[in-house]
């Protein structure tokens, strides 16, 4: 389940659900903003974590200076296609 996909779900089951029985309409206010609030922190949260991380980078591919490939064998370019630029 992709992140919105959770966020679309956890909306469907604190917002649209309502007050709880005999709940006012204040108290679902206030326990409404609070549970938004704690979502909000949550994501902060993990995202302060994230950046503490070190990035996942593929490693850098370095190319070879003297035309070979890494195993040794020589760089001859693009294939010729059969294409020729001279009219016959």
């Amino acid at each position: 389940m992709s992140y919105f996909q959770e966020i679309d779900a956890w909306i469907g089951a604190v917002i649209f659900a309502g007050p709880n029985e005999g709940e006012s309409d204040e108290d679902w206010l206030a326990r409404l903003r609070a549970e938004i609030k704690a979502k909000i922190l949550e994501s902060y949260r993990n995202g302060q974590n994230a950046a503490e991380q070190p990035a996942q980078r593929p490693p850098k591919v370095k190319a070879e200076e003297d035309g070979r490939s890494s195993d040794g064998r020589r760089y001859r370019g693009f294939k010729r296609s059969g294409f020729s630029r001279k009219r016959s």
